[in-house]
């Protein structure tokens, strides 16, 4: 592998990096606007959680909410 190929792979990967990472910041935005829409204004906490989660936090998030009657269901394991 000459030195072009190894630059054009880190560069890939951050590319993928930062696609991963704008996918991840529109799920949260998404759940936040659908938290608000179904609860009203979010407690700073609720909003730091959301901020936070991961990939796999946010999927266990968005299936809550479908069901949840109020914000503590959407949070509490």
């Amino acid at each position: 592998m000459d030195t072009q190929e190894v630059i054009d792979m880190i560069e890939r990967r951050g590319e993928l990096r930062g696609e991963l990472r704008g996918e991840l910041n529109g799920r949260r935005r998404t759940v936040l606007h659908q938290l608000r829409r179904k609860f009203g204004d979010l407690p700073q906490n609720a909003i730091a959680r959301v901020g936070a989660a991961d990939a796999d936090a946010l999927e266990l998030l968005e299936e809550k909410l479908l069901f949840a009657s109020s914000l503590e269901d959407v949070f509490t394991p």
